[in-house]
């Protein structure tokens, strides 16, 4: 979907400046050109049908070179018409049907909403019955929900044959931590998804069934482009409106904004960096407890500028070693949902 709405954008720039020549000249050792254009089949083929040539410019000090040598991809010969057929073409992809998860992610919101309204309200009687209804999720809890459901779909679409990956304990303690305990979240898997409450396995369990037509091949292709589907805007939702409102989103903005000066957000930009290659690792050995330490103290002196290193191991789950107060360990309860 991107490298079609990056395609797009540069059609649409030829198209209204058709006589400037940097819209017309695309750097293949871009990164975004790279990762966009070069990599995905069939975005360069998709250029070159247009009109658009490969050029190589050899370098001024070393022609001979090839390392130092520059690919770049011109249009020459402007064609209005080429370029309009192409728009609408472009149009035509990369418009997207949402599906129903996103008026699920409003009215959760309207919920949240409404909730924080009524905690300024002083009526005893709203209070009371504020009190009786179940919470609404946190935005913490609202990510990692909607995240946990879209892998659970994606792992479906995989294997979709697998009983096994079509059906869920109601009482498995990490589905209801994440999802089942939230009312929302269980009219989601029902009434969107389609999951069945039903009794299964010897200990007749209660479970959440999701059944896929197994001798009717057209009802089946449906059902499993819908999962894709509700897969791609949950995670999108997620990604895109929640994670900004999580914890660690408002606390990664709070960090920016005291280390707004130049040296050091590049400082603070390679903290993350460093900080992201050790989740890594606890992601690859959970078990290993040596990855699940950071020692705070050297994280100090290597990017002394930053302002809130501390901060950043608190967002992510590390406490204090009660021990050895020079590192910060990952929080037992934190280790599920790495």
């Amino acid at each position: 979907r991107e490298t079609m709405q990056l395609l797009f954008k540069i059609v649409e720039n030829i198209r209204k400046h058709p006589q400037e020549e940097k819209y017309r000249r695309l750097n293949l050792e871009n990164t975004k050109i790279a990762e966009l254009i070069v990599r995905p089949i069939g975005a360069v083929s998709f250029l070159r049908f247009l009109g658009f040539e490969q050029v190589v410019e050899k370098d001024a000090i070393f022609p001979d070179d090839e390392l130092k040598q520059k690919k770049f991809l011109v249009y020459r010969d402007y064609d209005e018409a080429e370029c309009a057929s192409a728009v609408e073409k472009l149009k035509r992809y990369t418009a997207v049907t949402t599906t129903m998860v996103y008026a699920y992610y409003e009215q959760i919101a309207a919920e949240q909403k409404a909730d924080d309204d009524d905690d300024d309200d002083d009526d005893q009687e709203i209070v009371a019955q504020k009190e009786k209804k179940q919470p609404s999720m946190s935005q913490d809890e609202l990510y990692i929900a909607f995240m946990y459901v879209s892998r659970m779909v994606s792992n479906i679409l995989i294997s979709p044959t697998s009983a096994h990956l079509r059906m869920i304990e109601v009482d498995n303690e990490l589905f209801k931590k994440r999802v089942g305990r939230f009312q929302v979240m269980q009219k989601l898997l029902k009434k969107l998804l389609g999951y069945r409450l039903e009794q299964g396995g010897a200990q007749a369990r209660r479970v959440f069934v999701l059944h896929i037509p197994d001798k009717d091949e057209a009802a089946k292709r449906q059902q499993l482009l819908f999962l894709k589907n509700v897969c791609r805007d949950l995670s999108t939702i997620a990604q895109q409106r929640i994670l900004v409102h999580t914890s660690i989103g408002n606390g990664v903005r709070k960090l920016c904004a005291h280390n707004a000066d130049a040296n050091q957000a590049t400082e603070l930009s390679k903290l993350f960096h460093t900080l992201l290659k050790a989740l890594e690792r606890i992601l690859e050995e959970p078990l290993n407890n040596k990855f699940q330490a950071v020692n705070v103290e050297k994280l100090k002196q290597k990017y002394s500028s930053v302002r809130g290193v501390v901060s950043v191991l608190k967002l992510l789950g590390f406490k204090k070693d009660k021990i050895d107060t020079t590192k910060f360990v990952l929080g037992a309860h934190f280790a599920n949902d790495l």
